[in-house]
């Protein structure tokens, strides 16, 4: 994704566009006045109807106040898609056409078919930014999820010029690169061309288009989605969104008489307990692998729609995540891939977010997609996690992390351990009392074998943005005190502690602190390893 600055009004619920730039022979091909004939010239037929559960309904004065600045701007009316192109995520969102259904669904059919008229004149033709895989997949789905209140008392040239435009995608969309950019983008591909096929089966060639295009998702989910149901980005906010777009499939496959595939039951059954297990006490998402924490309630229908389903588990050996909960606590940890893992990811062994009810403590910095590439780049080194890191992330190979775990009487212990490619082996270990308010841990830390010790090591705990540190005497003790209600303490018996700023992408960028610790800069005389204890317990529990 191309840079741009994040502005406010892009919604959280938008997914960061993440494909990589058209090559330039492709841009020379696709930009051709011949390749747009190539794709058709349009066919008679109808559009049936598509069930949307995701509907939601807003306030029509809304979409006309001043904040809701993720509109194109109305007052533009034909001239909205005459802007510059942009991959940035405003541009994004509004190529995708992600506002219909709210516009749609406060009667403002008028406005939406002069919106889809002007960009049928000015980005008809291949443009990176409006026909991007991803931008063009959902654009796709927008349009055919809206086309019954589109379409009903249209005028014919306005129901002519869409369904050419929209066959034109579609045919475009379906010559694209399978799995070529990223996995999400790939995924969503495949969605959106089993969507068209539903919606236009009259004028395509039977069945089989269909059966060719479930194929197709059927592939992609056993690349994308491993046996315990995470996904191989390691990434919550992307686990989210692909789960709906199944859901989406799975209703519209029996609205339109066809059969839900065993595949797509077995995919929504294994990633419903994914998705619970990367929330929060307060409904949000985690935050790894440059995910955003993501609208609660959104996620809590997205839960409802996949089904109750089996409870989830607390480690997810594929993805290499896990979890420990006690009373009204939960942490949730990066430990790393195991040498067999069947997925390869980005790693941040030992990082972890901590909460306590809806009281988040510990987190990370979050994503950057919408922001442009200088905040996504900044955002996935390893500074940015709630653990230990050397200055300069290293190569991303298979780590071989181990994992060991027992609970007692309501309390949990985790020991993560994982040989760091900057020459130590990082053992990350976390003790969670029983009520959930006493969060001990250890960072132990020797060199690998044959390796020196390597220089400028530091601990890192980003903290809520909830959440006010003050050191107390030496630093070795520091005050968390939040808004409101009671607060934490801090203490470690690391030599060298410090409060830095920090950032927190849940949604747009916010202010935050984090805690510091550096390591030594070399072993102390005649020992093997370097232990730091540390904890976060909650005032007057």
């Amino acid at each position: 994704m191309s840079g741009g600055a994040e502005q406010p009004g892009t919604p959280a619920g938008f997914p960061p566009v993440d494909e990589p730039p058209t090559s330039r022979l492709l841009r020379y091909i696709f930009s051709n006045p011949l390749y747009m004939r190539s794709l058709g010239s349009g066919r008679d037929g109808g559009l049936r109807a598509l069930p949307d559960p995701w509907l939601r309904r807003r306030a029509g004065d809304d979409l006309f106040a001043p904040s809701a600045r993720h509109m194109p701007p109305l007052s533009l009316g034909d001239a909205a898609w005459r802007a510059p192109p942009s991959l940035g995520a405003p541009g994004a969102y509004h190529h995708a056409f992600a506002f219909l259904g709210d516009l749609l669904a406060d009667g403002h059919e008028d406005m939406a078919r002069l919106l889809i008229s002007a960009w049928i004149r000015d980005c008809g033709r291949w443009r990176e930014d409006a026909w991007n895989r991803q931008v063009l997949a959902r654009r796709i789905r927008a349009w055919l999820l809206a086309a019954p209140a589109l379409l009903e008392g249209a005028e014919a040239g306005f129901r002519q010029s869409f369904l050419l435009s929209l066959d034109r995608q579609a045919a475009h969309l379906a010559r694209l690169p399978g799995q070529e950019g990223s996995p999400s983008g790939a995924m969503e591909r495949a969605v959106s061309l089993c969507l068209y096929a539903l919606a236009r089966a009259d004028v395509q060639k039977g069945k089989g288009r269909l059966e060719r295009w479930l194929a197709l998702l059927r592939r992609e989910i056993a690349r994308q989605i491993p046996g315990d149901g995470g996904h191989v980005s390691g990434n919550p906010e992307t686990l989210f969104h692909l789960l709906r777009l199944l859901l989406l499939l799975r209703e519209a496959l029996p609205a339109c008489q066809q059969d839900v595939p065993d595949f797509l039951q077995r995919a929504v059954d294994r990633m419903t307990p994914a998705l619970r297990f990367f929330r929060h006490g307060d409904g949000a998402l985690a935050l790894f692998g440059g995910g955003r924490a993501g609208d609660a309630q959104a996620i809590g229908l997205t839960l409802q729609r996949g089904g109750r389903g089996a409870k989830p588990p607390l480690s997810f050996p594929h993805t290499g995540f896990e979890r420990l909960n006690a009373g009204r606590g939960c942490l949730i940890a990066d430990a790393g891939l195991g040498a067999a893992a069947p997925t390869r990811r980005r790693q941040y062994p030992g990082a972890f977010e901590y909460s306590l009810g809806r009281q988040h403590v510990v987190v990370n910095c979050g994503g950057g997609g919408h922001a442009g590439d200088a905040w996504a780049e900044a955002l996935s080194r390893m500074e940015a996690y709630s653990t230990l890191s050397f200055g300069a992330d290293a190569a991303q190979a298979p780590l071989g992390s181990t994992v060991s775990r027992h609970e007692h009487e309501g309390a949990a212990w985790l020991d993560i351990t994982c040989p760091r490619p900057e020459g130590v082996v990082h053992t990350r270990r976390f003790y969670l009392g029983a009520g959930g308010d006493d969060l001990r841990g250890a960072d132990i830390l020797r060199p690998a074998e044959g390796r020196s010790w390597p220089q400028g090591g530091v601990v890192r705990f980003h903290l809520h943005p909830s959440l006010r540190p003050t050191p107390v005497g030496e630093g070795q003790q520091i005050l968390l005190t939040p808004r409101s209600g009671r607060g934490w303490v801090f203490r470690t018996d690391a030599p060298r502690v410090a409060i830095g700023e920090s950032v927190y992408c849940a949604a747009a960028p916010r202010r935050s602190h984090q805690i510091v610790l550096s390591l030594p800069a070399e072993l102390p005389d005649g020992q093997a390893e370097i232990a730091i204890r540390w904890a976060f317990a909650r005032i007057g529990g």
